[in-house]
């Protein structure tokens, strides 16, 4: 191979190992990158991966962060979603709280709820609990993982909902928003 072959090969070998490297430095970048919501009225905020959208005119909910939609054939976006519930009327200790969504997790989906984990945690440094089941339906297996909270009057419910088959794909990402999640 003559000299003008080699410095050609070695140049083209070099732009796609270039490429390749801005490509995934791109992606990682991406996928890493999370933009802070706040909501100064309900006193939280969370931070959440750019390319999710924040939807706020969603009924019943505070805010509900959407995946990018995968495709035409994608008819179910995974998303984690927000919702402060005022229980002042009806103060209740975390225990009290915690029976009560369970028990109205129970009604709603009957023989249909599969529970994977029902325990204490921390939520934004406070004593708070998790429960992810999976609900059967119609359509397929919705699983869930959800946490909630008690502060002053105010119950913060942070919901993860997924099909069950595409739960794994953003748990990392999720978990992460979590421990952002913060409660002024």
């Amino acid at each position: 191979m003559n000299r003008k072959m080699q410095t050609m090969v070695f140049s083209i070998t070099g732009l796609l190992a270039l490429g390749m490297i801005l490509f995934t430095g791109w992606w990682f970048f991406q996928k890493n990158q999370y933009l802070p919501y706040k909501n100064n009225k309900k006193k939280f905020s969370i931070r959440y991966p750019a390319g999710w959208e924040a939807v706020e005119t969603q009924k019943g909910v505070d805010v509900i962060f959407k995946t990018p939609t995968e495709g035409t054939w994608d008819n179910f976006r995974e998303n984690v979603n927000l919702i402060v519930q005022d229980i002042s009327q009806k103060p209740m200790t975390l225990e009290a709280y915690s029976s009560l969504a369970i028990d109205q997790m129970q009604a709603i989906f009957g023989e249909n709820l599969l529970i994977q984990a029902a325990e204490e945690v921390s939520l934004a440094g406070r004593p708070g609990f998790k429960f992810e089941y999976i609900g059967k339906g119609p359509d397929g297996e919705l699983h869930f993982r959800h946490y909630w909270t008690l502060v002053d009057s105010n119950a913060y419910q942070i919901t993860y909902t997924a099909m069950d088959n595409s739960f794994d794909q953003y748990i990392d990402q999720v978990e992460h928003m979590i421990k952002t999640f913060r409660i002024q």
